[in-house]
């Protein structure tokens, strides 16, 4: 055996190498973790932010870490931007061990950094990406701090607390004011309702604000920090081309924005979810249909670090994986023209769709309004009866009561939950939890049939809310944070009724109730949940008299017409107050009285295609349900009585109209009483709800739905607008004879613009190669153009004929303006009695069938019958039109949206 000494064994050798490797490692981590700055604040959730800075550029030994639940130097975790990648550690007992897989990341020689601590979750975001996003179980706890070594640095670190993200503006302030907001582009300024005199304080809504883009308008809010957020806003495009949202905002650079163009519903990549970045803009989704213009809609954005999603009327359109930013502020904007926007919310997305009515004060405490209950609370509940307030809602499913302790007495009020029907056997039916406060003590007991109980109690203060749910067959009783009772049905009741029974007091003018199949409008914001099918509807006056009083109401059109946007299925009930405004301020103040009409089941553009509910129709002569346009159900007792401006009970009151679709029976309720109902053997699909009148403007107030399902609709758009022919004058004396083989005469619509187009028609005519269609562009109207607008004499000229091609659902008559008034001759549909029109005749034996047929008629003798005094009769105008007193002016009874007839070789000439 040799005398040299063995070497060591190769494993003990690698092992002792590695071990003095690790040990250096732990050294140098312990090192760095004493090198931390610690931050003195202990937040609980909250934003580290700082700017990472290296002048020589990142060398190889650059790093910086982010620490964050720092109990200690062994107990800790860090995220370590080093080595050109981020890491996720954890140190715990002293070892330090990556979690997750780290990013690749080399920073630029400068950028901002920012680590959000959540609870249950952690990110890391640098150079304005989410680089690091991981589930954290850890509790929450320990300090912050940072650290930079290898020639890397850090500054401004700043330690931001986080609180859920919340902002309401409805920009109820003067023109020049912008409050918290930060214009970036284009001009912004607040504007007031347009209706003359019309005051603030006594407005539904007087306030929005006005972009003007030229090329974009952008403005900004909220802070920094905000990560998870739902930003939403009411817009209209005046002109602009785009209105848009953004979220994440940073500068004007750098943002994540929905652009919405406007544009027929096919119109391609007309939506588009962007991101902007440097100023440099690249597509994440993209979506067809634009908008319309002067409509008014719902735009949103949910984001959270790594996804947002943008929404339309409360329903996603685009969705996009992105780690962009991952925080920011929120904005609005617009490009190429004028926009307005309203009701400017931030929020949770997870509450964003809980709608809480907002209502001015002054409305609250106006005697008028307070006795039609138009603004109380009260307004929800029927008059106690048998020792029970019914609610007039029909819950589908979940349903949430919501008051302040201090409604609450030493005796017990009891909440009647989903209840079959409401009387006392519904009552007896129903969950009832029976609710009692003494001294501070809040106690709470179920009972529901046939043996189901529950019962639980808590602390209460007088400052506190008592919230009393139902969902999902889970019911809940919550007094401000502390759970009272909680009760899982596992056979759910399935009734529909909520009531208050025993110590009712003060509750239905103190309780709030809310369901996500529940929708109340007060009109306090823009209609976005509704669209105008015709008229022009927004904030106006409703008393010339009293101008500064201003409600939503519809205006300019004979019957204007607003529906919702969405579609309700199984059963629906829409309830609303609404009243006439003053249209002829002397006395009576009202040309026409009547009115104050509803539809459910309909199809968005013909109140002719559900249930339509009219209150005070027929010149206010009853009221009635119609089933797709007929009869079916009437009561000549429901009338507005004495409407004139000198009755202060119909000139200041707010009507109450109820339409029902329960199941099979249908109903119509006026003021709290049943005024006609009808049970349908057929009853019609689910369909889009609206309001309207005829021959008057319509305010509403305040509007109810509820639905048992909805699904998104979206706005039915018009029909695209014709190219109007310009008529071709004729001299005095001159023939009238129309063939419309190249003109269309002085053929013309009634209106500007038309609701009409006039186009001559080469595939099909009387006799040679066209004919001249006329088309209804809108459901009902006037249906109306003038034939003749050079005057002739009827002396000279009696003999009216002309070929018609008529088809089913038509209804037209021609008119002759002279002697000061309008004389009609009825082809298709009955003249309705009116002081404005003398009925001159009957053409007989006209045929509807879509067939091209011959008309004649002797103007001349019934003129004579009617003028006996007259020589000779002037005829300024020949026209065709609906009859100006009939609902077929509503498309009721015909002339649907699209409906067409066709004339050929009109002429008015001598006889034989």
């Amino acid at each position: 055996m040799s005398g040299t000494t063995p070497s060591p064994h190769p494993f003990r050798r690698h092992s002792l190498a590695l071990l003095a490797i690790i040990f250096a490692l732990l050294a140098s981590s312990l090192a760095l973790a004493a090198d931390y700055t610690l931050l003195d604040e202990e937040p609980g959730e909250y934003t580290l932010s700082c700017r990472l800075t290296a002048d020589t550029g990142w060398a190889a030994a650059a790093e910086v870490r982010f620490g964050f639940d720092v109990r200690s130097p062994t107990d800790m975790a860090f995220v370590r931007v080093g080595g050109g990648r981020a890491t996720l550690f954890l140190v715990a007992g002293g070892k330090e061990q990556p979690v997750g897989e780290p990013r690749p990341f080399q920073p630029p020689k400068a950028c901002a950094a920012s680590l959000q601590r959540r609870e249950g979750r952690v990110r890391f975001i640098a150079d304005g990406r989410v680089l690091i996003d991981a589930e954290w179980k850890r509790p929450l706890g320990g300090r912050a701090g940072t650290l930079a070594a290898g020639g890397a640095q850090l500054s401004e670190v700043v330690l931001q607390p986080i609180a859920p993200p919340l902002i309401r503006d409805d920009f109820t302030r003067d023109e020049g004011e912008t409050d918290q907001w930060q214009v970036l582009a284009g001009a912004w300024r607040n504007t007031m309702i347009t209706a003359p005199k019309a005051e603030a304080a006594r407005s539904a809504n007087p306030f929005c604000t006005r972009a003007s883009a030229a090329p974009e308008a952008v403005m900004v809010n909220g802070d920094w920090f905000w990560e998870t957020y739902r930003t939403s806003v009411s817009a209209k495009s005046v002109d602009a081309s785009t209105v848009g949202i953004a979220a994440y905002v940073q500068d004007a650079q750098n943002m994540i924005q929905f652009r919405w163009e406007a544009g027929a519903p096919d119109a391609p990549r007309a939506k588009k979810l962007l991101l902007v970045r440097n100023g440099r803009v690249t597509p994440l989704a993209e979506g067809a249909g634009g908008f319309i213009r002067e409509q008014w809609y719902q735009l949103s954005l949910d984001v959270r670090p790594g996804h947002v999603t943008a929404l339309i009327d409360r329903y996603p359109v685009l969705s996009a994986a992105t780690d962009a930013f991952g925080q920011g502020e929120a904005g609005l904007l617009c490009q190429e023209g004028d926009a307005v926007f309203d009701d400017f919310v931030v929020g949770s997305p997870a509450s964003a769709d809980t709608l809480i009515p907002r209502v001015n004060p002054v409305f609250v405490s106006d005697d008028t309004m307070a006795a039609d209950q138009l603004y109380l609370p009260a307004s929800q509940w029927r008059p106690v009866e048998g020792g029970i307030a019914w609610n007039w809602g029909e819950y589908v499913d979940d349903v949430t009561l919501r008051f302040p302790v201090r409604a609450l007495g030493g005796d017990p009020a009891t909440i009647l939950l989903h209840a079959p029907i409401a009387d006392a056997a519904g009552a007896a039916a129903a969950y009832a939890v029976s609710l009692r406060k003494v001294g501070e003590k809040l106690t709470a007991e179920l009972k529901a049939p046939p043996d189901k109980t529950a019962a639980g109690s808590c602390s209460a203060a007088e400052a506190d809310e008592v919230a009393v749910s139902i969902a999902g067959g889970t019911l809940a009783v919550r007094c401000g944070s502390s759970e009272v009772l909680t009760y899982q049905d596992p056979t759910p009741l399935s009734g529909r009724k909520l009531g208050l029974s025993g110590a009712v007091g003060s509750l239905p003018n103190l309780a709030l109730v809310t369901s996500s199949r529940f929708f109340d409008y007060t009109f306090d914001g823009a209609p976005t949940d509704w669209f105008a099918g015709k008229g022009v509807w927004q904030v106006t006056t409703r008393w010339p008299c009293q101008p500064g009083w201003t409600f939503f109401g519809g205006t300019h059109d004979e019957n204007p017409v607003l529906w919702t946007k969405h579609k309700y299925e199984g059963d629906v009930v829409l309830e609303f107050f609404a009243a006439l405004p003053m249209d002829c301020p002397p006395p009576p103040g009202y040309a026409r009285p009547s009115d104050i009409d509803a539809v459910l089941c309909g199809d968005g553009v013909e109140l002719s295609s559900g249930y339509a509910f009219v209150v005070s129709g027929w010149k206010n002569t009853k009221s009635a349900i119609l089933r797709r346009g007929q009869v079916v159900a009437e009561n000549a007792s429901a009338i507005f009585h004495e409407p004139t401006s000198n009755n202060f009970a119909f000139h200041r009151h707010w009507f109450r109209v109820r339409g029902e679709r329960i199941g099979s029976h249908i109903a119509l309720w006026l003021d709290g009483q049943l005024v006609a109902s009808f049970e349908d053997p057929d009853p019609l699909p689910g369909g889009r709800a609206a309001v309207w009148s005829f021959h008057n403007g319509l305010m509403l107030g305040r509007a109810r739905l509820w639905f048992a399902q909805e699904k998104p609709g979206g706005i039915v758009p018009p029909l695209a607008s014709p190219t109007v022919i310009p008529p071709t004058p004729r001299a005095a004396n001159a023939p009238i004879a129309d063939d419309f083989e190249t003109s269309l005469g002085e053929w013309q619509s009634f209106s500007s613009p038309p609701t009409i187009e006039l186009a001559p028609d080469s595939s099909t005519a009387a006799s040679g190669k066209r004919s001249l269609r006329i088309t209804d562009l809108v459901s009902g109207g006037s249906f109306g153009a003038y034939a003749v607008v050079t005057p002739f004499r009827a002396t000279d000229s009696p003999k009216l004929s002309f070929d018609y091609r008529l088809p089913p659902g038509v209804r037209v008559n021609l008119y002759l303006y002279l002697n000061d008034r309008w004389h009609a001759i009825t082809l298709t549909t009955e003249e309705p009695p009116s002081s404005a029109t003398t009925i001159l005749g009957r053409l007989e034996g006209i045929q509807a069938d879509d067939k091209w047929h011959h008309a004649e008629f002797d103007l001349l003798t019934p003129l004579q019958a009617l003028y006996p005094q007259l020589k000779a009769f002037t005829v300024k105008y020949v026209a065709v039109a609906a009859p100006e007193e009939s609902y077929v002016r509503c498309g009721i009874g015909g002339n649907g949206r699209g409906a067409r007839f066709w004339i050929d070789n009109f002429a008015v000439g001598p006889r034989g």
